[in-house]
């Protein structure tokens, strides 16, 4: 109850700063701009979002083809649709946590099992993101932005990705260290019982890096990575062109820092925060706040409906596999 209530505010702090950035730049204006609107390039940047959902879900089926032999791509696409929607609707994507719990009713997946193939592909999405943004702002500074705003940008974001990539890597991989504090806290009497199951959830999940390493699926893995976020990134530029003729580098290096800033916000889907921080990038650029403004308000509307629609198809066709 304490977590829902606490994502319903923040959801609603970032709707009031999207209500009052929209107030700033001006409702008739952005209306004249999202009127006049190309709904052509819009559903083409549909269409590209879709091919980046189907290539995001096609590494879970690689994960899950190797966690658990036998399911079939069909089985896996709900739960990947689940996972995609519910963790926009929660700070930094905490719903996929939600996930492994579903592997395990529907799937019969050990519950560790699945929180292996979770961090994994986080894993692998943060550590390209992070080259992303390294990028982003290198071309920042080149573009000419004020190289103290810029760098300032730099260091809050990509500092708070290291630290999130480091606590993933201490986990997936000191095994000993981590499970030693896990015996330590179990030992107490009220925490005993919970983390009793935890430890044997957490083997399962070593177990499942494990089989994942032997594989040798992570090239694999990192390559479907970059495609889908040149697919994303790409779904972002096709709909800012129903609305003005930015150029692509520019389009990408603001939606690489709008990204970073609707995780370091912890604001469920970077509602508020994303629309902010791309346009303000942008605006900088030269481009006009209202024509940036519009573009992103026509991402959200498009992008997130996409979403939520998917979202909804996932929960309809997730089915529990019968074993044998």
């Amino acid at each position: 109850m304490t977590k829902r209530i606490l994502n319903a505010v923040l959801l609603t702090v970032g709707l009031l700063l999207l209500y009052f950035f929209i107030a700033k730049v001006g409702f008739r204006e952005v209306g004249q701009i999202l009127k006049k609107a190309n709904l052509i390039y819009c559903f083409l940047g549909v269409s590209v979002y879709i091919c980046a959902i189907a290539i995001h879900s096609r590494k879970w089926f690689l994960w899950s083809r190797i966690l658990r032999p036998g399911i079939s791509y069909k089985e896996i696409l709900p739960f990947y649709l689940v996972n995609s929607f519910v963790g926009n609707l929660t700070p930094f994507k905490g719903g996929e946590a939600s996930t492994p719990f579903l592997f395990n009713k529907f799937l019969k997946v050990p519950i560790g099992r699945g929180f292996s193939m979770v961090l994994l592909d986080r894993f692998s999405e943060l550590a390209v993101f992070a080259v992303i943004l390294f990028g982003s702002v290198f071309y920042l500074l080149l573009r000419g932005l004020p190289n103290s705003l810029v760098l300032r940008l730099f260091l809050v974001f990509f500092v708070f990705l290291i630290i999130f990539l480091g606590l993933i890597l201490l986990v997936l991989f000191l095994q000993k260290t981590t499970l030693k504090v896990i015996k330590i806290i179990a030992s107490l009497k009220y925490f005993s019982r919970f983390f009793i199951f935890l430890e044997k959830e957490i083997l399962q999940l070593y177990s499942g890096v494990a089989v994942a390493s032997k594989e040798k699926i992570y090239g694999k893995i990192i390559g479907l990575t970059i495609l889908a976020w040149v697919f994303e990134l790409g779904a972002f530029y096709l709909i800012f062109l129903s609305v003005s003729k930015p150029f692509f580098l520019d389009v990408l290096s603001a939606s690489a820092i709008s990204s970073a800033a609707s995780m370091a916000a912890f604001i469920p889907g970077g509602f508020g925060v994303g629309e902010i921080s791309a346009a303000s990038v942008l605006s900088l650029m030269g481009y006009p706040l209202v024509q940036m403004a519009g573009s992103m308000i026509l991402t959200r509307i498009f992008l997130t409906g996409v979403l939520f629609i998917s979202g909804l198809f996932g929960f309809f066709f997730m089915k529990e596999k019968i074993t044998d």
